[in-house]
């Protein structure tokens, strides 16, 4: 049996294992889903996005909670191009070593979690992808990190010109079988348009998603009854 101690410092339950034939090819979204909204990367990351739309769009701290919730209920990719903003410059600014920048600290921070690998290596046995916003390197890091990184079949980035959906377009023309999407409300609504099964880690407004999690702790349980 697997116990261990999840991000928010409770004891959880056995990890179960699904049997291979109801095992959908996994597709993991990074931000918010391998590290969550209380974690420091998370924060930081956070930080330097809010300082990034206040320096560019000069405005205070009510209208950059307004700004957040638009952010989180129509996506990230959505809002950056209503501002014609490249995701590039995004990255650039937020990812960019400076010494007001604790980002890559924040990164140097992440320990090894035996408890998501542990699921991921019990629960899934065909392939997972990881789609993020983060640059390639950051990424990769963060999975050796977290010690996942052997589990990661392929990272893709998003980008102007690769864009989340049409990444979930090339992956669902690299199998006709179940493939299910995780993420948070950055992500995930871009990939209902590929007729996939999409899990949203956290709650929110959204009536096309009907499986609701709080951390990527609860997957197992609910890709059995998908």
């Amino acid at each position: 049996m697997i116990f261990s101690q999840n991000l928010f410092g409770k004891k959880t339950k056995e990890v179960p294992s699904v049997p291979l034939n109801e095992t959908p090819i996994l597709v993991l979204n990074e931000i918010g889903v391998l590290y969550n909204s209380r974690s420091p990367l998370y924060k930081e990351i956070i930080k330097m996005t809010t300082k990034l739309i206040k320096e560019r769009l000069h405005v205070n701290d009510k209208n950059v909670k307004q700004i957040y919730k638009f952010v989180y209920r129509q996506g990230f990719e959505e809002y950056a191009a209503s501002q014609r903003v490249a995701l590039e410059d995004w990255r650039a600014y937020v990812f960019k070593e400076q010494k007001e920048n604790n980002v890559h600290r924040a990164l140097e921070e992440v320990e090894k979690n035996d408890f998501l690998c542990n699921m991921l290596e019990h629960a899934y046995t065909t392939s997972i992808y990881l789609v993020t916003l983060s640059p390639k390197k950051f990424s990769k890091k963060i999975q050796e990190r977290l010690g996942i990184d052997h589990l990661i079949k392929e990272t893709f980035v998003i980008d102007s010109n690769n864009n989340s959906k049409k990444i979930y377009a090339k992956i669902r023309n690299q199998t006709l079988g179940r493939v299910t999407v995780v993420g948070n409300s950055l992500f995930v609504s871009r990939a209902l348009d590929n007729s996939f099964e999409v899990v949203k880690i956290g709650y929110g407004a959204n009536r096309d998603i009907k499986n609701h999690i709080k951390s990527i702790y609860e997957l197992p349980d609910v890709v059995k009854n998908l």
